[in-house]
């Protein structure tokens, strides 16, 4: 292997370890992966570009594509643990929750270090509702990866179900401080102080998710619930008109932009 190769593909393996955890919006993890692709092509490493054009597939939901080149990129490389990663997401979209399962723990044997299947593992089990799993899967995923956010929000949707408010309150909180820019985490501390009837604390939660991120539907939702309880009825009514307006929005777009799984 020439040493510009090497250095293209340990610049790709750090990319998508580092880099790819702090990108949230769709369009943008797509556009993402596509240069990981095109930077693939050009040193000819065809087990990334596999994996990136999997990935790419997979988050425009053409996911029968998607697990073709995932079965490529393993096809390839075997050994590499983020293709069987990978593989387990698509399965998980396709609601394949046993072969996701596999998948994860495969890529979690190859790289017993690798966070992010614990985190994908955890997720399928929280769709199971096997909660206390759920849970231990994002503990292990915080403990190889403590820097990462989406664990923490994940533990605390748990413990949210579980009705453990301030639990999960304390693990959005976490999630938020190491992601401060992220808007996710403070929806959901929304959603917790809400529970909590902390109300005024609540609202400024929510406000903060909006300022971060305007176009984010849910924390207009969540905002005007709030105010509905609190009887603010008109104000109530804007906010979840808001939400409405902004969920249609990204529904119309989705289907301008071809965001919609294939079924052929």
């Amino acid at each position: 292997m020439t040493g510009d190769r090497a250095k293209t593909i340990e610049t790709m393996r750090k990319r998508y370890l580092v880099e790819y955890r702090r990108i949230y919006r769709k369009n943008d993890r797509i556009a993402f992966f596509e240069e990981i692709s095109e930077m693939a092509a050009a040193a000819s490493v065809a087990f990334w570009k596999s994996f990136a054009d999997a990935m790419s597939a997979w988050l425009r939901k053409d996911l029968e594509a998607a697990l073709a080149f995932s079965e490529d990129a393993i096809a390839l490389d075997p050994e590499c643990a983020y293709s069987w990663n990978g593989k387990g997401n698509v399965l998980q979209s396709q609601n394949r929750y046993a072969g996701a399962l596999a998948a994860y723990d495969k890529a979690i044997a190859l790289d017993p270090e690798y966070a992010h299947p614990w985190i994908n593992k955890g997720n399928v089990l929280k769709r199971q509702k096997c909660y206390d799993e759920a849970l231990a899967a994002y503990d292990t995923a915080i403990a190889l990866g403590p820097e990462y956010a989406r664990p923490w929000i994940n533990k605390g949707t748990v413990l949210l179900k579980q009705k453990r408010y301030e639990e999960a309150l304390a693990a959005y909180e976490q999630a938020s401080v190491l992601d401060p820019e992220y808007s996710h985490p403070w929806n959901c501390k929304g959603n917790a102080l809400q529970s909590l009837k902390r109300h005024e604390e609540a609202l400024a939660a929510y406000d903060k998710a909006i300022e971060l991120e305007p176009e984010y539907a849910d924390p207009w939702n969540g905002k005007g619930n709030v105010l509905q309880r609190q009887g603010r009825y008109e104000e109530s009514a804007v906010a979840i008109e808001k939400a409405r307006t902004l969920t249609k929005n990204q529904l119309i777009s989705s289907r301008t932009n071809g965001d919609v799984q294939s079924t052929s």
